[in-house]
């Protein structure tokens, strides 16, 4: 017959436990975006030297933050913290990080003005 059988309709509380694992889920890889993101814009700031391509950080940068969030961590300051880490440490040329450029800076030299006081 059809629609009968083992395979017909799934238990209730098969549904509500996939609904529930789906949520779970969602929210695992939401906090794993986030966290990417955090890091990738701390990463890739414009007074940056020698930053790596996202081409190639992205691969070993997503690696990190679901083995971080496989071993327990599941604060998106805390993976976003680790994976700036991380980043920095696939870096080549970290001796000039955080060191600011002049190029690209808009700053403006400005003249300046001497006023004489009257005695």
């Amino acid at each position: 017959m059809l629609g009968s059988g083992p395979l017909a309709s799934p238990p209730v509380h098969f549904s509500v436990t996939f609904a529930i694992m789906s949520d779970l889920v969602d929210d695992e890889l939401k906090l794993l975006a986030r966290a990417f993101d955090r890091a990738c814009n701390r990463y890739y700031r414009p007074s940056r030297i020698g930053a790596i391509s996202e081409s190639v950080a992205r691969p070993p940068l997503a690696k990190n933050l679901i083995a971080l969030a496989k071993e327990g961590m599941v604060s998106v300051d805390a993976l976003a913290q680790n994976g700036l880490l991380h980043l920095v440490s696939l870096t080549p040329d970290v001796e000039h990080w955080g060191h600011l450029r002049i190029e690209g800076g808009g700053a403006k030299f400005q003249q300046e003005w001497r006023v004489r006081r009257a005695s």
